[in-house]
Parts: C-alpha cells; structure tokens; sequence
C-alpha cells in the first residue's frame, strides 16, 4: 500500500514538474486575438499534423487569414482555423501579423490555379520530368566541364607551341646573325687572298722582268765582248 501511494505521489509530482514545459510547448490563444496571414509565398501547406509525414488538408495562397488556435514553439507548428472551418497545422514562421500589400501578377495567380487543379498523379509525373531535366542538365554540365577541360589544354598546349616558336624565332636570328659574322669573315679573307695573289703576281712580274733585263743586257755584251777578242787576235797577227 505504501509503495502504491509512493508511487502515485511520484507520478503527481512529474506532472507538476512538466506542467510548465507542457504551457511552453503549446499557448492557447486568447479568445478575441487578431487573426494570423500566410507569410508572402505562393502556396504553404496545411497538414493534419505536425510534421511532413502528415496528410495535406489544403495549400493556402499568401495573405490567407487564419484563426489561430494554438502555438508549439518547440517544434515550431501553429494549429489554425480557416474562414472556412477547415483546422490543421502549419509551419509558425510562414506566418505573419499583417497580411501581403503585394499582388501577385497574373502569371502568378495562373500558375497558382494550375497547381491547385494539379492531382497526384499530375504531381508524381511533373516530379518524373523535372527530374529527368536535372539529370539531363547535369549531363550537359559535365559535358561542358569535359569540354573546358579539353580546351584548357589545348590553349596549354598553344602557349607551349607559342613559346616553342618565340624560342625558334630567337634562334633563328641568332643563326642569322653568326650568318653575317661568317660572311663578312669569309669576304674579309677573300680580300686577303687576292691582295696576297695580286702582291704574288707583282713579284713574279718583276722577277721576269728582271731576268728578261739581265738576258737583253747579255744579249748586248756578250756580243760585243766576242768581237772585241776576235778585233785583238786579229791586230796581233798581222
């Protein structure tokens, strides 16, 4: 019996502790309080619960006026009522105290009109093709990036020739330039060699005049140098 009432006494003392907690968690709101709008989105969903995994009861336009009913600040859920009687939970902060001065243009309020008419199977098929146009977007993407890549070499690859041919062109004037060097040392040469041929010439020009000179000059004496003994040999006979 004691341990019943230990126990009982337990339990009351929890519910006590937790009373506070549990006022946090979810404030009634005050009869006669100002009523609540959808924040400035297109669509938010109402659910019947708080959480994603519950059904959807409606999908409310921006500046929907809503009753509040209560506020779970811990799990950021507001339990509302529509003008048309329709309760369910939607997220706190898509909420807001005065409703939308904006109007949404008439793309919009078609667009809007669309996706409430949408039904399910309408929405899985829309689902199916958005993603196929990811996955085809993602496809061209890295196809683009390959194609980026290619060209990233290739312009590496014409910086590399580009400086291979500024090298060349170095080269190549450095060669013109030993070229000229060569050239005007092989003229230089070529002038020294005909002044040497054309100093050889002279000499032997002048030592074949001189022999020529010599031969004429005996040509005269010798001659005369004969007649001369014969003049003497003959005078002394007689």
């Amino acid at each position: 019996m004691k341990r019943i009432i230990t126990l009982c006494l337990t339990a009351f003392v929890v519910l006590i502790l937790n009373a506070p907690f549990a006022l946090a968690q979810e404030t009634e709101a005050e009869t006669g309080a100002e009523p609540r709008y959808v924040s400035n989105s297109l669509l938010i969903n109402m659910r019947a619960g708080e959480g994603t995994k519950y059904k959807i009861l409606a999908r409310l336009r921006s500046g929907t006026p809503l009753e509040i009913i209560s506020v779970n600040q811990k799990d950021g859920y507001t339990k509302v009522k529509t003008e048309s009687g329709k309760v369910g939970y939607v997220l706190s902060r898509q909420l807001m105290d005065e409703p939308r001065t904006c109007v949404n243009p008439p793309l919009t309020e078609a667009t809007l009109a669309q996706l409430e008419n949408l039904s399910n199977n309408q929405i899985r098929s829309r689902f199916v093709q958005l993603t196929t146009d990811y996955t085809k977007l993602q496809e061209r993407y890295q196809a683009a990036t390959d194609e980026k890549n290619k060209l990233t070499q290739e312009l590496a690859g014409i910086h590399q020739t580009a400086s291979n041919a500024i090298n060349i062109a170095k080269e190549r004037t450095e060669l013109r330039k030993q070229v000229t060097d060569l050239t005007r040392q092989l003229a230089d040469l070529q002038q020294v060699k005909r002044d040497y041929e054309n100093s050889h010439n002279q000499r032997w020009f002048i030592i074949g005049a001189a022999v020529l000179l010599l031969g004429i000059l005996f040509g005269f004496i010798l001659p005369r140098l004969s007649f001369g003994r014969r003049q003497d040999s003959g005078w002394g006979e007689l």
